[in-house]
């Protein structure tokens, strides 16, 4: 086995801990004298019935005391009731002993708890693992109660023995099971890693440009990898988004309108979480924020989620994309967060969004009928708004490029952003780097330029009113940086 942090755990086996948690709780044995059979009652009187294990305040050994056991055990009782520990103030120094101490000893906490897929939706449940809520709110505390008690006491078994019983004299029997989750995370991680390398999975292979993800989110990630040189600037941003806004799995299922953050993670990993929060904070201060995940790795369902947190608040998303043929693929990335309540206008005449329903059936469930997308653009350009019951505006970039009703889209799109009520959601967003296609129009690069900046908002030489402000905007691409053109 291999040795890490805590090397005392170095060479402990299931069977030895098996060994070890047998025998917590149990009277020691008095040597001498004959043995009375199992079961039988002493001096002929009815057996008393087994009562649990009584709780009470915790007495702090003599030896253990000056260590701040008191005060860790009043905040496991908090956390035991429902209550998460508070969120740190302090952010760690990139780079340092205690920012790798404590990205390790979150993703130790993930090991031991994200080991079940409950998903019952096979297009969902990619992403969902399944966490103890009480074990996640326990965990943090369990792990100071361990380091204050191995301060003083250095040999393993002395050490568990030590922490079960501050544990079990103040909340009970059931407590085991915690302890036990949690002793078992430190040899797991000992056991499957080197030294040198993070604790997020089984077989880790960070290089010498990329290292395995370690964000905030307690759920699975998936085995994403991060560019080394982008590693520790992440995590600060996110440590800092934490001071901020508290637990980052709540603030984004509040933020979502999840009623829970296991219902959340159902359809978002863990590594989408920790982006969406960063991109709604960036959006609530009305900045916009680069999504640049690798191909295949969910952009579309964090765009979606982006869609889902603009309507929660009162926004109007546009989503644009690359072709019409895209607008089925985010409807289904809409469904599978939860939301297929979402009712979806589109710029384009013809264009379709297709739900598959099972059995090779497919369900069309919205369509541009006739005059139904110059109609719709009529309508956006003289209100300023969706119509009733609209909640999102589908289009893509070859509709803004300048050509052939290009003008009338664009209009629209400008008086939603005019009006203060659009957020950008935008689909590869390097393809708004394009060239005008009519000389007379905007192409698509001068529009979504004068979309950012307000000039020319309105038509040539109509620049958006003194009081506007840029609307917040979500890019997703991850070339977005290829060529200067695209910045």
């Amino acid at each position: 086995s291999g040795r890490g942090s805590d090397a005392e755990l170095g060479g402990l086996s299931d069977v030895d801990l098996d060994a070890i948690f047998d025998q917590l709780g149990k009277p020691e044995k008095v040597k001498g004298g004959p043995r009375a059979p199992r079961g039988a009652p002493k001096g002929g009187e009815p057996r008393a019935p087994r009562t649990p294990t009584a709780k009470g305040p915790a007495v702090i050994p003599k030896e253990l005391e000056g260590l701040g056991l008191e005060a860790l055990l009043d905040e496991l009782d908090v956390a035991l009731n429902g209550k998460a520990p508070e969120v740190t103030k302090e952010v760690t120094e990139e780079n340092s002993e205690a920012r790798l101490d404590k990205q390790a000893n979150e993703a130790m906490g993930r090991i031991a708890q994200n080991t079940k897929n409950t998903s019952d939706d096979p297009n969902s449940g990619l992403y969902s693992r399944k966490g103890d809520q009480e074990y996640a709110n326990v965990q943090p505390i369990i792990q100071k109660v361990w380091n204050a008690v191995g301060e003083r006491v250095s040999n393993l078994t002395q050490r568990i023995n030590q922490v079960y019983e501050l544990l079990v004299k103040r909340f009970g029997e059931s407590i085991k099971a915690h302890l036990r989750t949690f002793v078992d995370s430190l040899r797991t991680v000992v056991q499957r890693r080197p030294k040198n390398q993070t604790p997020v999975q089984a077989e880790p292979i960070d290089t010498d440009s990329r290292v395995v993800y370690l964000g905030k989110s307690r759920f699975s990630s998936d085995g994403i990898y991060l560019p080394r040189a982008q590693s520790q600037h992440a995590y600060t941003a996110l440590e800092n988004l934490e001071a901020q806004v508290g637990n980052i799995d709540e603030f984004v299922a509040n933020e979502l309108g999840y009623p829970s953050v296991e219902k959340m993670a159902k359809g978002l990993a863990g590594y989408q979480v920790d982006g969406l929060a960063l991109a709604i904070q960036a959006n609530k201060m009305g900045k916009g924020f680069i999504i640049g995940d690798d191909t295949g790795v969910g952009k579309g369902r964090a765009a979606a989620a982006m869609i889902v947190w603009a309507k929660k608040n009162g926004k109007i998303p546009i989503f644009v994309t690359v072709s019409k043929s895209m607008y089925t693929a985010m409807y289904e990335d809409l469904i599978n967060i939860g939301h297929e309540d979402i009712q979806i206008g589109m710029t384009n005449n013809k264009a379709i969004i297709q739900r598959n329903i099972g059995n090779g059936r497919i369900k069309t469930v919205f369509e541009n009928i006739g005059k139904a997308g110059p109609d719709l653009m009529a309508y956006i350009t003289k209100n300023g708004a969706l119509p009733k019951g609209m909640d999102v505006l589908f289009t893509a970039y070859s509709q803004l490029n300048g050509g052939v009703g290009s003008p009338a889209r664009q209009n629209a799109i400008a008086s939603l952003v005019a009006a203060g009520k659009a957020v950008l959601v935008m689909d590869e967003a390097h393809n708004a780097a394009g060239v005008t296609v009519n000389p007379e129009s905007r192409g698509q690069n001068a529009f979504f330029m004068s979309l950012l900046t307000g000039l020319n908002l309105l038509g040539k030489d109509k620049d958006a009113p003194e009081d506007w402000k840029p609307p917040p905007a979500v890019y997703l691409s991850a070339t977005f940086a290829k060529r200067p053109d695209n910045m």
